[in-house]
This record gives C-alpha cells, sequence and structure tokens, in this order.
C-alpha cells in the first residue's frame, strides 16, 4: 500500500517456526492431560469441586493460548464452557462442562 511518505506493508499472518508451533501445541496437549488426569482423580474421590477447579484453570489458560491447534472456533468453545461452568451451581455438571471443553481441545492439538 503506498502512502505519501512511503509504503506501509500489511503483515496479515506471523510466521512461526514449525519448531515452534510444534512445541506450543505440545505445552497445550500437556496442559489438558495433566489437569485431565488431576480432575479425574479428585472427581473420582467425591471432590467435583475441587476437580471443577482443576479444569477452570486449564480451561482458562487454554481460551488465551497461542497454540496453532486451538483455533478460534475451540477457544471460543472453551470461553463458553467457562461461563457456562461459572453459572452452574452443581459442581458436578461443572465438571462434565468443562471436561467437554477440554475433550474438544485435546482433539484439536493432538
Amino acid at each position: 500500500v503506498e502512502a505519501s511518505n512511503g509504503v506501509l506493508h500489511v503483515i496479515d499472518s506471523v510466521l512461526v517456526p514449525a519448531d515452534a508451533k510444534a512445541d506450543t501445541n505440545e505445552a497445550a496437549a500437556e496442559l489438558i492431560e495433566r489437569a485431565i488426569s488431576v480432575g479425574v482423580r479428585l472427581y473420582n474421590a467425591g471432590n467435583a469441586a475441587a476437580c471443577t477447579a482443576v479444569y477452570e484453570v486449564a480451561v482458562d489458560n487454554l481460551a488465551g493460548a497461542k497454540a496453532p491447534g486451538l483455533s478460534r472456533k475451540v477457544q471460543e468453545a472453551l470461553r463458553l464452557a467457562a461461563r457456562e461452568a461459572a453459572g452452574e451451581k452443581d459442581p458436578l455438571q461443572a465438571a462434565w462442562t468443562l471436561r467437554g471443553a477440554l475433550d474438544t481441545a485435546r482433539q484439536a492439538v493432538k
């Protein structure tokens, strides 16, 4: 794009080395697996509220993550699940809502 004082370069995407893309997806996948592992143990021990808290932290972090596998659609699904879980009075239901979002994100970063 020409401008009166030179040329304006339009950047429509950022180039990221392939290794960096793989690293961010790996980090997201690791966060998801760890949250599910810890959350499942808490849920099975009868502590759905603690499970929900673990899932909430993971979902919140993933919703803003820069992992290439987490498209805007996946991140919006994470944010929607977080809102739904926050409004849920039953910690069992909140845990399942968040778990569904984590499963969606897990598929996206594989």
